[in-house]
């Protein structure tokens, strides 16, 4: 086991994941530190040399995503590990591309896979499930990735359609033509990858965007 002389990091907010992580791999690295917002998590890593972070893709407040692409940039060298309750492809797209070295889903996290992870992405060996190495590999060669990056008029807008109001209403509110509110949702139907308001209220929410 590789992890003896690491340090890891855990970030989700439901204390209860935190503690099943800490029991899962207490007896098999140098020490581990639980985070339960992104401003917790970057304190951890600007005081410690943290070598593996577990990262859930949705956090409130914020996002696991965007937490996993700021320490990417900031600490080269952390390996940070995603994982999700929601198995979608959008999801490991976005984790991906914020540079992850492996992707666990809730569900199917056991202790011996937890620890085979870790073991794995200290060895540089990526660790990715067998179903999403196939979404990877479409995603890739298709060159699309669902993106949660919003303008802040969109994000404006977004809240307003999480509210229930129409276009129309919309347009009213932020004095706007109708028009332009359209092509505003347009886009981020484009930017989501998703195919209605619906979806894309649903993609934003897991996303930690609302």
């Amino acid at each position: 086991m590789g992890g003896k002389k690491a340090l890891v990091l855990v970030v989700d907010d439901h204390p209860m994941m935190c503690e099943s992580f800490v029991l899962a791999l207490k007896n098999y690295v140098s020490g581990i530190y639980t985070a339960t917002n992104e401003e917790e998590a970057k304190q951890i890593c600007k005081s410690y040399d943290i070598r593996v972070a577990f990262i859930d893709a949705r956090l409130q407040p914020g996002s696991g995503i965007e937490l996993t692409k700021f320490l990417k940039n900031k600490y080269g060298q952390l390996k940070v590990v995603g994982y999700t309750t929601f198995s979608e492809e959008a999801t490991v797209a976005e984790f991906l591309s914020a540079g992850v070295v492996g992707f666990m889903e809730k569900s199917e996290m056991r202790t011996v896979d937890i620890l085979e992870c870790l073991d794995r992405v200290l060895a540089d060996e990526p660790y990715f499930p067998a179903w999403v190495e196939k979404i990877c590999e479409k995603l890739f060669a298709k060159h699309v990735f669902a993106s949660t990056q919003l303008s802040n008029r969109e994000k404006e807008i977004a809240v307003l359609l999480s509210r229930g109001l129409s276009h129309k209403q919309i347009a009213e509110k932020l004095s706007l033509a109708k028009n332009t509110v359209d092509d505003y949702c347009k886009q981020m139907l484009q930017k989501t990858r998703t195919k209605s308001s619906v979806e894309l209220m649903g993609f934003l929410l897991r996303n930690g965007v609302l």
